[in-house]
């Protein structure tokens, strides 16, 4: 196997991660739906505004005072995190 079956199979391995850490990704974060709120319909116009698909927006219970976000997704549809602080 020369340098490029090589290449080849860590391609295959970096897309094999990517579409299981978008699977797993809900659980291992401990992520729940976003009820609806004010909040969610402003971040789903923002999505709108911004032309970015979404497959699945998200709230991540965070303890910590931290504010973040997570877009994640291999097509055009995107699954988004959010921390509720």
């Amino acid at each position: 196997m020369g340098g490029f079956g090589v290449f080849l199979i860590s391609i295959l391995i970096i897309v094999m991660l990517l579409i299981g850490t978008t699977l797993f990704l809900e659980k291992i974060l401990k992520a729940y739906k976003t009820p609806d709120s004010e909040i969610r319909e402003q971040l789903l116009h923002f999505c709108k505004q911004a032309e970015l698909e979404r497959k699945a927006l998200y709230m991540v219970n965070e303890k910590n005072k931290v504010t973040n976000a997570l877009v994640t997704g291999i097509t055009r549809k995107k699954h988004i995190y959010i921390t509720d602080y």
